[in-house]
């Protein structure tokens, strides 16, 4: 199963392909999760809850397979 994770390892274009499947908010997380982010940091970061990045990161891996 494909996870969020493999999507660091990505170049620029692989990304960009992905990110314009994504809404802002989900790409604004990505974005973050690739420089190393945590999720509390990017929870932090955002105004938001751990468990709402975690869920976003959980969509993202869903749009990612479902386009694979």
């Amino acid at each position: 199963m494909f996870k969020v994770d493999e999507l660091l390892d990505f170049s620029d274009d692989e990304y960009q392909k992905f990110e314009e499947k994504l809404t802002d908010r989900e790409c604004e997380v990505l974005k973050l999760k690739r420089r190393g982010w945590t999720d509390y940091d990017i929870a932090e970061e955002l105004y938001l809850s751990r468990r709402t990045i975690q869920r976003t990161l959980r969509k993202i891996e869903y749009k990612i397979i479902k386009n694979i």
